[in-house]
């Protein structure tokens, strides 16, 4: 579920009770939580047991709307509070610091497929290859490092395609071999059994070794997601006049690709 409440900003852009709710009004926050609790409880009961739910909120509500979801989501649920860069410099409403993000906080429904959540969060910018046989996203990286002291049992010749013999320090550069301190990521007998999941191609005229890192594991995915990736406010607005014959029917629409960041993604077996 990805849904887009009203952010509560004072404007007279929050109807509750058929009156508009200003900044004036003291019961400000409490209608709104009112508000949304009755619809995100609704949400919840229309999830599955793999279910997700995204909602988009800027500064006015979002620590409202973090507890109210760790009450109604069980705060062991909470993925993230992604930070939507929608525009390049602050706008009309900015006064001491120019706003140019908003949040999408995102809740699973059960902690348990939080992995497999992960792996569909996961950027395609970042891991863009597709393993059916591991059913994870992944990315190539090189299995060549520099460590402070040598280690023998990481210093091993790997096999090219034209039968060159590969060593770390060969992937690495010029120097490294002489201080001895080059070495694969992998042990000898790591390397032993996972080699055929390697890729080696050539790059400069030299042999490169690169293993499969997967989404998930290692390095985290980002919480950020720039405009530049998925676009802005503006993106938003040209998507509404397509659908509506270069007519803007409400304000602040959110750029279709924003939609599709979170539940497009490759792994469609999965039933998110």
């Amino acid at each position: 579920i990805y849904i887009d409440p009203p952010y509560n900003t004072g404007n007279k852009d929050f109807k509750y009770n058929d009156s508009f709710v200003d900044k004036e009004d003291s019961f400000r926050h409490s209608k709104w939580l009112s508000f949304m609790a009755k619809r995100l409880k609704l949400a919840k009961n229309l999830l599955t047991e793999d279910g997700v739910i995204f909602i988009s909120i800027d500064d006015n509500e979002q620590a409202q709307l973090k507890l109210l979801c760790d009450e109604i989501f069980n705060e062991k649920n909470f993925i993230a509070n992604f930070i939507w860069k929608k525009r390049t410099t602050g706008g009309h409403d900015s006064k001491d610091v120019n706003t140019t993000h908003e949040y999408i906080t995102c809740f699973c429904i059960n902690s348990s497929i939080r992995g497999d959540i992960l792996q569909l969060l996961d950027s395609g910018k970042e891991y863009p290859e597709f393993d059916p046989i591991n059913n994870k996203s992944f990315k190539w990286d090189s299995l060549w490092t520099v460590s402070h002291g040598y280690t023998k049992n990481c210093d091993y010749p790997i096999l090219a395609p034209d039968g060159t013999e590969v060593f770390p320090y060969m992937c690495h550069g010029k120097g490294v071999e002489v201080n001895g301190i080059a070495r694969w990521f992998w042990s000898f007998e790591t390397y032993q059994k996972n080699n055929k999941t390697l890729k080696i191609s050539e790059v400069k005229n030299k042999w490169k070794v690169y293993k499969k890192v997967f989404s998930g594991k290692g390095t985290p995915i980002q919480s950020r997601i720039s405009k530049n990736e998925i676009g802005g406010t503006s993106e938003g607005k040209s998507n509404l006049k397509e659908l509506f014959n270069n007519n803007i029917v409400f304000e602040n629409p959110k750029p279709v690709k924003l939609v599709q960041h979170f539940l497009n993604r490759k792994q469609k077996n999965l039933s998110f």
